[in-house]
């Protein structure tokens, strides 16, 4: 509760600043100051007629104090005519606001990663995590092993989905798609190598099990925000608050393209306005995913279908329809920008389209049930 009213506050006398009634901010925090601290001694010794809670008693001091500010703006705002605080604008959409966060957020969610990894590292016992990343145990490899890891790439990566296929109608013309393509490969590539070097050297120095799954970013990362916090309890909590945050915009960014194709087919083949596709779609992906939530099998079983068969079936699908059925001009058109890149590169992907991707993919697709 401090952050919301403490935020409200910001916002608002950085506006006042702005508009040069600069000590309308000099009152408010100079009261807020002297409250906080009189709280704080009242409820840490227990002063007068206050109960004696010491931490806790600091965390209430501090939330009254900020309350007492939020109050003091709003009775501001009553009064003064040049600015006014309407609570619904915190609801209200933005889209340049929305795009500068979803720039700047993906970012700072892979310099979090690169400060949790360089602080990982040095923990006791975090080079047994190390090793485990870079003498792999090539025993334990077989056919089922490279099967889930090409499905986890296909997941990773999008492909097999009609997600690449919606969201590269919406590319330019001028945008080169192999390169793109091997960019997005790389970045990829690059994150998870970072991210595994943050959460494994953590994993083995605090103890944890290394095959627990995806719940290690939930059971690891706050053990190192701990850690931080002993040192710098406002940088521990700082970090923690930014990075589940930015986990939290990646996660609905990646639900967006998720859900994409269906919106865009609903929109444009029957004709559904677009706030209300989403309300469908959204409506009925929750109804298929609220099992999941309740029962590891059902979503384990989920996972291997999604991962290992339908996305290797709709990746199979989408190079035999560009490799055998789609114009060979188009094709070429679409990958080297009507003859603009390289074509000898070209060749061989087209190659790899048509003959190699293919004959993987069956091989792979086959090998899910055997």
């Amino acid at each position: 509760l401090t952050y919301i009213f403490s935020a409200i506050t910001q916002m608002y006398l950085c506006i006042q600043r702005c508009v040069e009634r600069v000590r309308l901010s000099t009152a408010v925090l100079s009261t807020s100051l002297f409250l906080n601290v009189a709280l704080n001694a009242c409820f840490i010794f227990g002063i007068g007629f206050f109960p004696k809670m010491g931490l806790t008693g600091v965390a209430i001091a501090t939330c009254i104090a900020r309350l007492t500010e939020l109050i003091i703006c709003l009775i501001d705002s009553l009064r003064n005519k040049l600015v006014k605080i309407h609570i619904s604008y915190l609801w209200a959409r933005n889209r340049t606001l929305f795009l500068d966060f979803m720039k700047y957020s993906i970012p700072a969610l892979f310099l979090f990663i690169i400060i949790i990894m360089v602080y990982a590292l040095r923990l006791p016992g975090a080079m047994k995590g190390v090793e485990y990343l870079i003498h792999p145990d090539f025993s334990k490899i077989t056919g089922r092993t490279i099967v889930a890891a090409i499905g986890q790439s296909f997941y990773s990566m999008s492909l097999g989905s009609g997600i690449i296929l919606t969201y590269s109608s919406y590319v330019s013309k001028k945008e080169n798609m192999m390169t793109s393509g091997v960019w997005t490969a790389i970045s990829s590539i690059i994150f998870a190598i970072i991210a595994g070097f943050a959460i494994m050297p953590a994993v083995f120095a605090k103890g944890i099990d290394p095959e627990s799954g995806p719940g290690l970013l939930f059971v690891t990362l706050p053990e190192i925000f701990v850690q931080m916090g002993q040192a710098s309890p406002f940088l521990g909590r700082a970090i923690s608050v930014l990075f589940f945050l930015t986990v939290v915009v990646a996660a609905l960014t990646s639900t967006i393209s998720l859900v994409e194709p269906g919106i865009a087919w609903l929109v444009e083949e029957k004709r559904i306005p677009r706030r209300k596709a989403c309300i469908i779609m959204f409506s009925v992906i929750w109804l298929i995913g609220v099992g999941s939530a309740f029962s590891q099998e059902i979503f384990g079983f989920v996972d291997n279908l999604c991962s290992n068969i339908l996305l290797i079936f709709g990746a199979l699908i989408a190079v035999l329809f560009v490799g055998w059925k789609m114009d060979k001009t188009a094709v070429r058109d679409e990958l080297t920008n009507k003859g603009s890149c390289n074509t000898g590169i070209y060749q061989l992907v087209y190659f790899a389209i048509r003959y190699l991707a293919p004959a993987t993919l069956i091989v792979v697709f086959i090998f899910n049930f055997i």
